[in-house]
């Protein structure tokens, strides 16, 4: 009876082991991201269009950001 005892943690952790193995959990956990969202990992027309977009304003700032510079607004690496 105190070997079952003993025991007995170890084969039920087994046991639970050996069914979470033959049906494995579909759930995700807390931040995971909305579970009707799931990506395929290809590119819908709309993830392209966003990131064309996400893409043009990147590079509108970028062009905002570097206007006149403290020289004169000249490019100290122009060539005449």
């Amino acid at each position: 009876m105190n070997a079952l005892v003993l025991n007995l943690p170890l084969g039920f952790s087994a046991l639970a082991s050996l069914i979470f193995f033959i049906f494995p959990t579909t759930r995700n956990g807390i931040g995971y991201g909305d579970a009707s969202k799931k990506k395929t990992g290809k590119l819908t027309a709309d993830d392209k269009k966003e990131d064309f977009a996400m893409d043009a304003a990147s590079d509108e700032k970028k062009k905002k950001s570097s206007g006149p510079s403290s020289s004169g607004g000249q490019n100290p690496n122009a060539q005449e």
